[in-house]
Formats: C-alpha cells, structure tokens, sequence
C-alpha cells in the first residue's frame, strides 16, 4: 500500500495500491490514530488490479458474500454462506493446478441440492455464461 497526499488516477500503480493517507486517519490533532481496518478495506478493495487481475480470487465482503475474479471475466459477487462454499471449492482447485472439481465433492455438505438450486436461476445462468463451466458432466471448473 502507497499513501498519497493527493489523488492519483486510478487505485493501483504497478503492483502498489494507492490510497489518500487522510482516508485512513482517526482523531484530532495531536491523537491522530491509523485506521487500521479501514486500510485492510482499501487492500481487499483494491488487491486484484494491483496484481493485474491476472489471478483467479475469491475475495470475502463481509461473512455471508465474496466477490469471484476471473481474468478476462470480469467480477460477480456471491452472496450467501453455502454459495461462497463452492465457489471457494471451485477457485481452490484452480490455484492449486487441479481444476476440475466433481459436482458431488462440490456439493459437500449442503443437502441433496443441485447446483441450480443452491445458486438460483439468475445467478446460476450468469456463472455459467461466464465464470464457470462444465466441460464433462459432473466435472466444474472455474472458466478461463
């Protein structure tokens, strides 16, 4: 992280992410405090442009919902516990150079639903069309 004083365009300059130092300050004068959490939002924030977006991430929001990068995809955000569970499955085995992952093993741990259901119909269209695939059946795999 680079603390500026101004605003540079744009939230990222080669692998740094940049952030106005008087965003991330508490306090009056003379007990001016770091906010700490309030840096650790602007990395989270910023974190995957800064490295290209050049890696598959599933980076958490909050404790019920991340948002899923996928190079060359763009973002989605995934709301719900059970949900972010197989997308993290997912998004594991692309990092670790296995990348398909069985429906079943997918589903482990959330009773008998198929992959529509846990998702619902929108959000399931809109990962299939462009974030995640199924090159043979029941194999899923994040879509690069």
């Amino acid at each position: 992280i680079v603390f500026q004083a101004g605003r540079a365009f744009g939230d990222s300059l080669a692998g740094n992410i940049l952030t106005r130092l008087s965003e991330h300050l508490t306090g009056e004068l003379p007990n001016i405090d770091l906010d700490v959490e309030s840096i650790q939002a602007a990395y989270v924030r910023s974190h995957f442009l800064a490295v290209g977006g050049e890696v598959v991430q599933l980076v958490p929001i909050g404790d019920a919902t991340a948002t899923l990068y996928v190079p060359q995809k763009g973002s989605i955000d995934i709301p719900g516990e059970q949900r972010v569970k197989v997308i993290q499955k997912l998004v594991d085995a692309h990092n670790a150079g296995q990348p398909l992952v069985s429906s079943d093993d997918l589903r482990e741990g959330i009773e008998d639903q198929s992959l529509s259901n846990i998702f619902g119909q929108p959000l399931y269209k809109k990962l299939k069309a462009d974030f995640i695939r199924s090159p043979k059946r029941p194999l899923w795999e994040i879509a690069i």
